[in-house]
């Protein structure tokens, strides 16, 4: 029996089984690689612009991929998802050869800005690979074993790493990301995948999207003041555990190794929690234990209890992932989705790339401790207007 089954809908459960095994090889890829990226800049002694361009070059995929969405008007969405992942995980072993930090910022970038410009076309193929009766409780069990790999991946990256294997880590990364891309293919036969269809993406979207959907308003309003501390908490992580902690490659494994075992309770719980009370009150419970994170962090007096605000970015972590995309599905009509997943995605990606840079190019000056009293006072002010606001957003 394959585990967490019996806890799908049984139309779900084929559908199921595929999404867990790429969901698992997913973690893999991300586990090994990702986490590591900014903490071997840093060790290269890269400057402040291109750390914050590390940080930020995943919102800056965000944004750089929207202008081309209309390029994939009438393919398959389910071989949008595939085809290009299956082209730009395996090159992030380029990453542990190159000696350059601006090689590694160009690879790093193209890897993300595939990963960005497929999520349109995910979130689509989500409305058509689940029942509205098992879609949260499938995500959330999925996202389990993809956090379990992510802990596997990034503890044995990190003991790769920190023993001069980093190739072989890297190797193992793009190897795991191009077998969870040619498996994702098995979701659904070619002939029911929905096509891809989005409209050429200009500013006017988002303002017309938020005057036709109040719901959708209100939950981009939420997330630009929480996510926007939550990013400043982010781009200023590898400095401020490199400066104050003096972290390690296997520390850092480690860490991540937390967050991830948090991610496999959070994506149980959540997911059966959203299924049952909705996805605004699932990303409401993850904010209220993540607005103790800046505050955690800067208190710590010693690596072992970081364990504590890592444990709680899991929760944190969980939340954004499974309601956003449910909220939106949620609310808006079939044919509108990605659009609405672009307006989405750009907005992530203004206050992402605003804050890995302003959180870099003045960290030297400011310090860890200044940008982390900033977050938290922004996180606590979005879950507040989000509470205040709920009544305007619960959608249909």
């Amino acid at each position: 029996m394959f585990p967490l089954l019996n806890k799908v809908p049984v139309q779900d459960r084929k559908v199921f089984i595929i999404d867990s095994l790429s969901g698992a090889y997913y973690g893999m890829f991300m586990g090994f690689f990702y986490p590591f990226v900014p903490l071997i800049l840093k060790k290269m002694n890269a400057s402040p612009l291109q750390m914050g361009l590390c940080m930020g070059i995943p919102f800056f995929a965000a944004m750089l991929s929207l202008p081309v969405l209309k390029l994939f008007n009438g393919f398959k969405a389910i071989n949008l998802v595939a085809f290009p992942t299956m082209l730009f995980r395996p090159i992030v072993l380029l990453i542990a050869l190159f000696t350059d930090p601006w090689a590694i910022l160009a690879v790093f970038m193209a890897n993300q800005f595939i990963e960005m410009a497929t999520t349109p076309a995910y979130t689509r193929l989500l409305r058509e690979m689940y029942s509205n009766a098992g879609r949260s409780s499938a995500m959330g069990y999925v996202r389990s074993y993809q956090a379990v790999c992510q802990i596997l991946g990034s503890v044995l990256s990190g003991l790769l790493i920190d023993n001069g294997n980093g190739v072989l880590a890297f190797f193992l990364a793009g190897s795991a990301g191009l077998i969870s891309s040619i498996n994702f293919l098995r979701i659904m036969p070619q002939s029911f995948s929905p096509v891809f269809n989005s409209k050429n993406f200009n500013l006017l979207d988002a303002g017309k999207a938020f005057k036709e959907n109040l719901p959708f308003l209100w939950l981009n309003l939420t997330i630009m003041l929480y996510g926007f501390g939550n990013l400043i908490v982010n781009a200023i992580l590898p400095n401020f555990l490199v400066e104050k902690f003096e972290i390690s490659h296997f520390q850092l494994g480690s860490l991540t190794a937390v967050t991830n075992f948090s991610l496999v309770l959070s994506y149980a719980f959540l997911g059966r929690f959203t299924g049952r009370r909705g996805p605004q009150r699932g990303l409401f419970l993850s904010f209220m234990w993540g607005i103790f994170i800046p505050w955690l962090f800067i208190f710590s007096p010693n690596t072992n209890f970081l364990a504590f605000p890592y444990f709680l970015l899991g929760i944190q972590n969980a939340g954004f992932d499974l309601t956003w995309p449910q909220l939106l599905i949620k609310n808006v009509e079939q044919d509108s989705i990605p659009t609405y997943t672009a307006v989405y995605l750009f907005l992530m990606g203004i206050r992402g790339v605003l804050a890995s840079l302003v959180g870099n190019l003045f960290y030297p000056s400011l310090g860890g401790n200044f940008f982390l009293v900033f977050a938290g006072i922004f996180m606590i002010l979005g879950l507040i207007l989000g509470l205040f606001s709920r009544k305007s957003w619960e959608g249909k």
